[in-house]
């Protein structure tokens, strides 16, 4: 008994084969990653100025954004909050009824200024931010709400 080598044979059939995409240029991964990049600060500051709005209106404490707030920021806004607590004792408070499309410019690497409106319930009201980049992650150093 002679034993034959075992041999494999794939079915004979065509196959084909997606074509393989290109891998990016260097120019066309960093437009990439600053499209990411924009995407991910324009969901940030939609998110903070909600959170920051919802602390104004009482709705959300101010500690729970702290983490994101530079020094500077925080005390104005308690500041703020003082003043609008004894302006408006009893006046009814404003729901959120939309944020508007984050305008983002950046003058410099790891900046970003931003502009949005806010619709709330009576009125709509423009809020602006200067962002910064610190280890890896987005602070807010200016606030500005009228």
């Amino acid at each position: 008994m002679t034993a034959e080598p075992l041999t494999l044979t794939r079915p004979a059939g065509t196959r084909v084969r997606a074509p393989k995409k290109p891998l990016p240029t260097p120019k066309e991964q960093t437009a990439a990653e600053k499209q990411r990049e924009a995407e991910a600060a324009a969901a940030f500051v939609r998110s903070i100025v909600t959170a920051l709005t919802e602390v104004e209106y009482g709705v959300r404490t101010l500690q729970s954004i702290e983490r994101w707030l530079a020094p500077e920021v925080r005390s104005a806004i308690v500041s703020s909050l003082r003043v609008r607590r004894t302006l408006r004792a009893e006046q009814p408070v404003d729901y959120i009824r939309g944020i508007g499309r984050p305008r983002l410019s950046s003058p410099a690497p790891n900046v970003i200024e931003a502009a949005v409106s806010i619709a709330l319930r009576p009125r709509t009201k423009a809020c602006a931010l200067r962002l910064e980049k610190n280890r890896g992650r987005w602070i807010v150093r200016e606030y500005l709400t009228g």
